[in-house]
């Protein structure tokens, strides 16, 4: 999980980090959502345009 994260740490890469894990867009969303939970925080701000820091 964590390494998922890692990997999507730049919003603006975010397509292309899901590719480089083999796993869909969504997939790699529920992850960080999943992270987000489990340590109670946010990590990136969702807008219409995207993820951003």
């Amino acid at each position: 999980m964590l390494r998922k994260f890692l990997i999507s740490i730049c919003p603006a890469q975010y397509k292309k980090s899901a590719e480089q894990l083999f796993v869909s867009s969504q997939a790699l969303s529920k992850v960080i959502k999943k992270i987000e939970n489990e340590l109670d925080i946010l990590l990136f701000t969702r807008t219409s345009q995207g993820l951003m820091h």
